[in-house]
């Protein structure tokens, strides 16, 4: 049965128009997006498959190397040698790969040739040689390297564009910090570490917080600042506690099993305690960089959740300066540094030395 009023029929089809026309734009939408997700799933997959198997590799082979090492002394003789063929290896064969994780990262901010694909066999042999006859390298290095260059030649090989190929390798480096460490959270955090805040400017970041802040309503709250102070200063802890770590003999542990200690007394009653010297050290370092921070609390907080450093600048008016409110605000910033050095004094310089000086 029509209506009998045209104007009426007309507006109703009209409106049954638009509403197809949008469901359609909107079903277009969201497939355009599924497939832009199941691709970035599969590209992302792709690059943790690489990075997980290179340094799984790389860490396998380390680990038979540093056996063979440990049972033939006399190789330790040879390093002079060994550190002269690998320098010659590097000069006459090494090309811009030997630019190692600087070619990486100006790759990443910009973006124009690709990485060369010897990188990754370059460096892994020549971590290895160097682990063989006793010499130091860098774990974490060879495994950025390492990921970054074998998911880049997968990038070529799909011809993937320059914004693509800068998040694709982006995510390499993270994931291959993560693997070699085993701390997948820390990778991720790493490669937020490198596209925003620490290798861009601090205000590069500031934007995008200051959105995530508001839509998840905690802009001006000190959670807001807890979280990005401890997210930006994760990846550093990591990097700097693993040099004393790794400076603490396994045998240690194993003697304190053999005494009966189980996996974690051993670690709490041995363990822990050596690691106070570089903990203290790092804590130290970390607590400056966030009390002393200014941009991004000065850029987040409003009134409810301003720090000292803020507080001080406000002192700072055109046409006069509030002198006091000044100088109560840097004594107190001074005091909290003051005593957490004092306290942490008879480790502090143990700590900032140790892992140094090898042998």
């Amino acid at each position: 049965m029509t209506d009998p009023d045209p104007a009426r029929d007309l507006a109703r089809r009209a409106a049954a128009a638009r509403w197809w026309a949008t469901g359609r734009a909107a079903a277009a939408e969201q497939g355009r997006l599924a497939v832009h997700l199941v691709r970035w799933i599969v590209l992302g997959a792709g690059s943790g498959v690489l990075a997980g198997v290179s340094s799984w590799l790389f860490l396998e082979g380390l680990d038979r190397v540093t056996r063979v090492r440990v049972e033939h002394d006399w190789l330790v003789y040879l390093l002079p040698v060994a550190g002269l063929l690998l320098g010659l290896v590097h000069h006459h064969f090494g090309g811009r790969a030997i630019q190692g994780n600087a070619l990486l990262l100006d790759e990443i901010h910009e973006p124009t040739q690709w990485v060369p694909r010897r990188m990754a066999p370059l460096v892994l042999l020549g971590t290895w040689f160097t682990h063989l006859f006793g010499g130091s390298a860098g774990r974490e290095g060879t495994a950025l390297q390492m990921s970054g260059s074998l998911t880049d030649a997968w990038s070529r090989v799909l011809r993937l564009g320059d914004d693509d190929r800068r998040l694709l390798l982006t995510a390499a480096l993270g994931g291959g910090f993560g693997a070699v460490f085993g701390v997948p959270l820390a990778g991720a955090v790493f490669a937020l570490e490198v596209l925003s805040i620490r290798m861009l400017p601090p205000i590069v970041s500031v934007i995008p917080l200051f959105i995530i802040a508001r839509f998840l309503g905690v802009f001006d709250t000190p959670w807001l600042l807890i979280a990005v102070y401890a997210l930006t200063g994760l990846p550093f802890v990591v990097w700097i506690m693993r040099v004393f770590i790794q400076d603490i003999p396994q045998s240690v542990e194993e003697a304190a099993m053999i005494d009966g200690c189980g996996r974690i007394e051993a670690f709490a009653r041995v363990t822990l305690p050596l690691l106070l010297p570089g903990l203290a050290a790092t804590m130290v370092i970390v607590f400056m960089f966030a009390w002393n921070e200014f941009l991004l609390a000065s850029l987040l907080t409003s009134s409810e959740a301003k720090t000292l450093p803020v507080i001080a600048a406000n002192a700072i008016k055109p046409k006069a300066i509030a002198f006091g409110l000044a100088c109560a605000a840097g004594v107190v910033m001074s005091l909290p540094v003051i005593v957490l050095v004092l306290m942490m004094q008879r480790y502090l310089v143990q700590g900032l030395t140790l892992g140094a000086v090898k042998g």
